[in-house]
């Protein structure tokens, strides 16, 4: 069994309410599909951000990544934006600095990436294919 794993995306609230889908129903699919498991953050009014974790192997992140991207990709124009929470090491910050096709702008542990759908896909299974990568991420609070 692979080694279970972690990431954590940050989104406006509005495009929270497009990855839920009305009554859970399309975080219901990603799930299924992934067989990730998904956390979405509770709501609150001093904030317009919410955190959406991915956990599971591998293969199971990088699915429900891809199937979150093709959500976020649906609402929104190429280039698409999103962030990354991650205790990102050296190592790992000279991998996402060559992901071609893609921004990456780092604020403390947040990852701010724009690109395209392939290249957040290709950064993502990168990520998740590096031994450097920790597994215990530190959190930014919102």
């Amino acid at each position: 069994m692979s080694q279970e794993k972690e990431i954590t995306l940050q989104f406006q609230d509005v495009m929270i309410g497009r990855i839920i889908g009305k009554g859970g129903s399309v975080v219901k699919v990603v799930r299924e599909q992934s067989e990730a498991k998904i956390i979405v953050s509770e709501k609150h009014i001093a904030s317009e951000v919410r955190t959406v974790t991915i956990s599971g192997n591998v293969k199971q992140i990088a699915s429900a990544f891809g199937l979150i991207v093709d959500i976020v990709v649906k609402h929104t124009l190429e280039p698409i934006e999103m962030v990354l929470l991650v205790d990102v090491n050296v190592p790992l910050l000279g991998l996402l600095r060559k992901a071609e096709g893609l921004e990456v702008t780092r604020e403390g542990h947040k990852l701010m990436l724009t690109g395209s759908k392939n290249a957040m896909i290709v950064l993502i299974n990168g990520i998740l294919n590096t031994p450097e990568w920790e597994t215990e991420e530190k959190r930014v609070p919102l």
